[in-house]
């Protein structure tokens, strides 16, 4: 006698994460055409998780292209933020291209934060895996507890506990100079919007990790 294959009724199948955000979009791009959804609300409060948003310029390509001040502006913003917080804080801001790393680094360390900013990223630029680049981040706040780290790949794997400063610089859309990532955008662009919504809520969450001082 032969066991039936667990996965052969579908309506027994469960799929559970704390990431997915929209289902509907979800379940579109799974190709899953009847489905039901269940949404637990999050354990902390949304008055508890503000996002700030700085009075920086768009920084899409179409408005820094118009305006060549727009890199500049925005660092005038972010370093104000920066300073404007308690000198011992370290933090993380998140690009979204490795150039950037380096590019936003120099311009904030015009700005009175060159003792504390550092791209998270080789001095030729090649590859550095993420765990390597949080290893470095620690053995750099043993020296300068009050680092600012600016990665473009530390939008998930990264746990923050310590760190109080976190800035997303840049929407993570995904890099449509790649002829897959344009063919999937043109194919589903809710899901090429979704995506980057995902990407940006999972970077925004690198200092919330579940404790209560992190939703002060």
């Amino acid at each position: 006698m032969q066991n039936k294959n667990r996965y052969d009724d579908p309506s027994k199948l469960l799929l559970m994460s704390a990431t997915i955000g929209n289902m509907e979009i979800f379940a579109s791009e799974l190709g899953i055409k009847e489905w039901q959804g269940r949404v637990v609300p999050n354990l902390w409060p949304k008055e508890s998780r503000p996002i700030h948003i700085l009075d920086a310029p768009s920084m899409g390509r179409a408005n820094t292209t118009r305006d060549p001040l727009a890199f500049e502006k925005q660092a005038d913003v972010i370093a104000k933020a920066i300073l404007s917080q308690p000198k011992e804080w370290c933090g993380l801001i998140l690009v979204s291209r490795k150039t950037e790393t380096v590019a936003l680094a120099q311009r904030l360390a015009t700005r009175g934060l060159a003792d504390r900013v550092f791209p998270m990223v080789n001095e030729d630029l090649s590859y550095k895996p993420t765990d390597q680049q949080i290893a470095d981040g620690e053995e750099r706040k043993q020296r300068v507890p009050n680092s600012i780290g600016i990665s473009a790949s530390l939008y998930c794997g990264f746990d923050g506990r310590v760190e109080k400063i976190l800035i997303v610089a840049k929407i993570p859309f995904a890099f449509l100079g790649s002829p897959y990532e344009r063919a999937r955008m043109q194919y589903d662009a809710k899901m090429f919007y979704w995506r980057a919504a995902w990407t940006l809520e999972q970077g925004l969450g690198r200092t919330r990790r579940g404790n209560a001082e992190d939703y002060d």
